[in-house]
């Protein structure tokens, strides 16, 4: 892999990640069909460590939000600290196992059977954003209860999977307690912040850095910088078009092509 195609996965994750359409399977297609990256587990530490990118624009943007969550002084404050802990135990208890089955279990898989996967989890992503997009009635999020709690923090696990997106079913799950899409999407990059912090902590600790041919762990650094600007730039506009463009479509369509690349070969 060249730099211009670093640069491009990197920038990838920054203009993807906010929206719900999976910017791990996005990349994850792009690794496999573009770059011929067929390895399971190095395509899924690299995208861990493009997540930092991003994760660090979220940290930025919500900066007050976190720092009142680590010394909090009102209510609300404290309501969302055990709200981030809460959840991030909950994820931990589906994205660890998924992630240890992705290494090992798909490690021997070809590319184009990962192809095919990914693009089913891209159109279930799909169909659960269209079936949570005409909602009318809201109320508060400080009006989650623990089980809900718990239950957002399982679903944020699945999206380990790369297809899954995570503010695609996270959103999702909140709209789906009848969370105004407002405070759903903040929420939702809330708790990514310690989600993407313990996953890269676990696979650094597994995996070790990615091995790749001509990426050293500073080109690696690099990646991220790149994610994080363009993750910061782009988080605004596109939480904006994510309001109004119908998402739901795009994943299961994006889905179908993955689908169909991935059986072609395989006929």
């Amino acid at each position: 892999m060249n730099y211009l195609q670093l640069f491009l996965i990197s920038m990838l994750q920054g203009l993807l990640e906010w929206l719900p359409i999976s910017s791990e399977g996005q990349i994850a297609l792009v690794m496999l069909h573009v770059f011929n990256i067929t390895e399971s587990s190095t395509i899924l530490s690299l995208i861990i460590w493009l997540h930092l990118g991003t994760m660090g624009a979220a940290l930025l943007k919500y900066r007050s939000e976190y720092f009142n969550v680590l010394f909090p002084k009102t209510a609300e404050f404290s309501y969302l600290r055990k709200f981030l802990i809460i959840v991030t135990l909950a994820t931990g208890i589906t994205a660890i196992p998924l992630y240890l089955f992705l290494r090992e279990i798909f490690q021997p898989m070809y590319g184009d059977i990962i192809s095919v996967m990914i693009g089913l989890f891209l159109v279930a992503t799909g169909i659960i954003l269209y079936f949570f997009r005409n909602i009318r009635e809201y109320r508060p999020a400080t009006d989650l209860s623990l089980k809900e709690m718990i239950f957002l923090g399982l679903v944020q696990g699945l999206s380990i999977l790369p297809g899954i997106s995570r503010s695609g079913t996270t959103v999702a799950t909140l709209l789906g307690r009848k969370i105004k899409q407002e405070s759903s999407l903040k929420y939702s990059f809330l708790i990514s912040v310690p989600a993407v912090l313990g996953a890269f902590i676990f696979d650094l600790a597994l995996s070790g850095v990615p091995e790749l041919p001509g990426i050293s762990v500073y080109v690696l650094i690099m990646m991220v910088g790149v994610a994080f600007v363009f993750g910061l730039l782009s988080m605004d506009i596109l939480l904006a078009v994510a309001k109004k463009v119908n998402f739901a479509y795009f994943c299961m369509i994006i889905g179908l092509i993955a689908v169909v690349l991935g059986i072609l070969p395989l006929i």
